[in-house]
């Protein structure tokens, strides 16, 4: 089946055009992970009430079944220092559907991001 035909069938069955994404995020997978992106890669859990948010693989995080999202992805980026500088901390932009999340790194004997709204993520 050839791109346009399955675009087309996208439009009529909803799994059709989540299957289709899927392979789109698959190639972006594959693209290189900046160093400071490594060491976020694995499974983070909501301090509050250790929660499953999700699991970080290469620049996505794969969100966990449990939160329902739009999409099951979403990007995660080390935000570039030439663009804000902050005490010397490494910051992340996480794209949730329209909104941008920034959060703050702490990378001690237990990782941590703290985010602007608040949410504190374990990693474990």
């Amino acid at each position: 089946m050839c791109i346009e035909e399955r675009i087309t069938v996208c439009k009529n069955h909803p799994r059709e055009h989540f299957e289709l994404e899927t392979f789109k995020f698959i190639e972006e997978m594959d693209s290189p992970v900046p160093p400071l992106l490594k060491g976020l890669q694995g499974n983070w859990y909501r301090a509050e009430d250790n929660l499953h948010v999700g699991e970080i693989q290469g620049r996505f995080l794969l969100w966990h079944a449990g939160w329902k999202m739009l999409r099951p992805a979403s990007e995660i980026e080390i935000i570039d220092e030439e663009d804000i500088i902050i005490g010397g901390m490494t910051h992340v932009k996480l794209q949730v559907d329209d909104m941008v999340l920034i959060g703050e790194v702490c990378a001690d004997a237990q990782p941590r991001i703290w985010w602007q709204d608040g949410d504190i993520w374990l990693k474990k």
